[in-house]
This record gives C-alpha cells, structure tokens and sequence, in this order.
C-alpha cells in the first residue's frame, strides 16, 4: 500500500520527485504560491485529481484528504546567513506553524521537513528550540541532522570544447562547454571568459592543463584577487588574473588554486539553468519540461536554488518506506 504524502512549499517538486524515484509513494496534494514554481511542477508531474493550494495560510486541514506523511522546505531566507535572518519576525519564517497547524488536525504518521543549516543558531538557538518544542507537543520524535549533498553520490563532469574535464562531486553527468554564448566579464577588476550572465554570480574552474587536476569538491571561484588565497577547502579557494599571452577573442585566466602557490591555467564559467538542475538531482526530461513552458534563464536559476536535493530525498525516503513497513 502507497504511502500518501501531501507537498507543503512544494517548489518544483523536490520531495516529490526524490519519493517517487523510490516508489511506495503518492502524492495526494501540493501548496505552492509562487505561480512559476507552479507552472514548472505541473509541467513535470502528472498532477490530475490532486488538490492545490496557493497559500499555505488558506488551507482548511478539515477538508483535506487523509494522508500519511507531511513533507515541505518550508521557507528559509528569514533563517538563512545570506539573509536579515528576522526569523520568526519574517513573515515568511512563520509558516512553519502552517506545517504545524495541519499537523495538529490531519495527524499524520510522519513529517519530513528541511531547512538551511542557519535555522540551527538562529537567534541563538531559540528558534529551533522552539520549532522542536512545537513538534514535540504535536506528539512526534524529532530526529534531525545537518547533510551535505557531496556526501550522496552526486557527480558532474564539465567539458571543455578541448575534451579536457573536471570532476565534481557520484552519477556522471557531461555538460559541454562548446556553443555557449559567452563574453568577457569581471571578477573583481580582472578581465574573465563567463558566459552570459551576471558577472555577479559565483564561478566555476574549469582545468585545462594537459594533465588536469581532479578535486572531489567543485570549486567555487570568488572575486579574491587582491586578498590572498584561502586555506579552507574549495571555497573561496583561487586568484585570478587574466592571461596576457593569449589573444583577445579568446580569453583564459591564470588561477592560484592552491594555497602552496601551485598555478593552473583554465577557464571560468557560471554553470547554466541546465547544471544546477542536474546539481540537484533533476533530469534532463524535467527540466525540459519546465522550460518548455516559457520560463526564463533567471527564473529557472531561482527555481534550482531553493529546491532540495532530489537524491538525498530518496535516501530519506527508503528510511520513512523501511519503518512504515515494519510499523
């Protein structure tokens, strides 16, 4: 017998589709306000006869269906470094009392939630506290943990035009480099071949020496030119400066990788709407899907960030299915 799970913050699907790669799970519903997000889902999933909601604070949970398991990202920028971290103060850090609202009528055996690694020392601890206080009162055993995607066998191996790759962190994944549209952007105040995107956004390395270096981590290349190089590992972790014995039309950058100094030569590029799907977990056959509809580069970029990963998902997913069949 299936497991029924209704999609709380369901974005474009990452629960769902990390629960139905494993199979034993239906979805008998989803919540999503933003109306792109909407449309990717829907375009990627077979959503007939499945109730929808566009804000979670309108839910009745008396004229929902009875289901099994609870599963939402409920929202994180409010919670996240990147953000004002308000917390609680943020409109958006209280709809986890949405999840919590539901869970109080409905019942369910299970909820899976997730969240950003910052709702730990949120307000010192106090948020949390209180959401597994809440939880708690609600009748459920709370077990949580920090993961790390690299840990879950996710693996992209980028191409050069030359044939050269790289390897970043499990199932192999080729993206070709060739025929992108490309020009020269900034990073900091040194000249770079990016494609075109917001010369904003981080950057990846791409080893082009005869003999490339393979890392376990991709590195994400930031604008260190003038401060140095970094010793923690694959952040923050190059220096670039632009190349001088290379013709104009076609730039490269000479990049420190390395804290001993040691120096390779290669490109850097944003990765594109394509990749950080992948990165996620998504098929080529979804994201297609998604961006059949219409939706732009910058949207489909959005909808990559604030999903979950799709693999560790399903290896939660296989844990919640083996319980439930013991129970």
């Amino acid at each position: 017998m299936s497991i029924k799970f209704f999609d709380m913050f369901a974005e474009i699907g990452s629960f769902r589709s990390g629960l139905e790669a494993i199979g034993g799970f239906e979805c008998v519903g989803y919540c999503k306000i933003d109306k792109y997000a909407k449309q990717a889902y829907e375009a990627m999933y077979d959503t007939g006869g499945e109730l929808y909601f566009d804000d979670a604070r309108k839910i009745v949970p008396e004229q929902l269906p009875d289901f099994d398991l609870l599963v939402g990202g409920f929202p994180c920028q409010s919670f996240s470094i990147a953000g004002a971290r308000k917390g609680f103060d943020d409109t958006r850090g209280t709809l986890f009392f949405e999840i919590a609202r539901i869970a109080a009528v409905k019942k369910p055996k299970y909820l899976f939630l997730e969240n950003v690694p910052g709702l730990l020392n949120h307000d010192k601890g106090r948020t949390f506290e209180t959401i597994l206080r809440t939880l708690d009162g609600l009748g459920y055993n709370v077990c949580w943990q920090v993961l790390n995607i690299k840990n879950f066998g996710l693996l992209i191996k980028a191409k050069t035009k030359d044939g050269y790759q790289v390897a970043y962190p499990g199932d192999s994944i080729d993206i070709a480099f060739s025929g992108q549209n490309s020009r020269r952007g900034r990073v900091g105040n040194q000249v770079a071949h990016t494609l075109t995107t917001s010369a904003t956004q981080a950057y990846y390395f791409i080893d082009l020496n005869p003999d490339p270096k393979l890392t376990e981590i991709a590195r994400c290349i930031t604008a260190r030119h003038d401060s140095g190089i970094s010793n923690r590992k694959a952040e923050h972790s190059g220096v670039f400066v632009e190349s001088t014995n290379i013709a104009d039309d076609e730039k490269f950058a000479v990049a420190f990788v390395e804290p001993n100094g040691e120096v390779h030569i290669g490109r850097i590029r944003k990765l594109t709407p394509r990749e950080c799907w992948k990165l996620q977990g998504f098929t080529d056959d979804q994201f297609d899907k998604a961006k059949a509809t219409g939706l732009s580069d910058s949207r489909l970029y959005k909808m990559a960030g604030n999903a979950v990963t799709v693999k560790v998902i399903s290896e939660i997913g296989k844990i919640i299915k083996k319980v439930n069949d013991k129970n």
